[in-house]
């Protein structure tokens, strides 16, 4: 198959970080494409704190796979398995790890479980980065009231003013365009890996 010849590439590629972002995607498209045991089976033997931080941030994707082929019951293990992943990181790897793994949860409708995960996050403004994506998840399923007050718990500056701009637009009857600058939000801080390095 495709997927393992990308593998063998992949454990090729000598820098850590490098290597273990490419087994992430790799696992990403394998549940994409409904190979859901092919990429789980792929992130259980990531090891060391790079590759701990790439396994939290592909298993909510496999779990949003696991749900969209209906099973539910998986998909919570899964996502557990990458909060329990998160955890083990280090800061602020783990804060960025949680807030995705909180949209993902909120994508997928379970938004009691995307508010228990945003709760484990120590730091505000990764709390903040999470608001959206369940704002959002909201939003969908028709809970405008619940979404308006998901984003009043916003208190990261960037993120409340992009958040104003996709209120504003809405009003204005511009859903498109709202719903771009949401998705925006969700892409509004710089990569963890690069805070690291500042």
């Amino acid at each position: 198959a495709a997927s393992d010849v990308y593998k063998r590439q992949a454990k090729t590629i000598e820098d850590a970080t490098q290597r273990s972002s490419a087994l992430r995607y790799i696992a990403e498209a394998q549940a994409k494409a409904g190979d859901i045991k092919s990429a789980l089976a792929l992130v259980k033997v990531f090891e060391g704190d790079d590759e701990l931080y790439d396994r939290s941030m592909a298993l909510p994707g496999i779990a949003v796979a696991q749900v969209e082929a209906g099973d539910i019951k998986a998909s919570q293990s899964t996502f557990t398995l990458a909060i329990d992943s998160a955890k083990t990181t280090e800061f602020p790897l783990s804060g960025w790890a949680l807030s995705s793994i909180a949209a993902a949860q909120a994508e997928v409708g379970d938004i009691e479980a995307a508010f228990a995960t945003v709760k484990i996050i120590e730091n505000p403004e990764f709390r903040s980065m999470a608001m959206p994506g369940i704002a959002l998840a909201q939003a969908n399923s028709s809970d405008i009231k619940g979404s308006l007050a998901t984003l009043k718990l916003i208190k990261e500056p960037r993120i409340i003013e992009l958040t104003r701009i996709a209120l504003a637009q809405a009003r204005a009857g511009d859903i498109k365009a709202s719903q771009t600058t949401f998705t925006c939000l969700l892409y509004t801080s710089p990569s963890p890996r690069d805070r690291q390095k500042s």
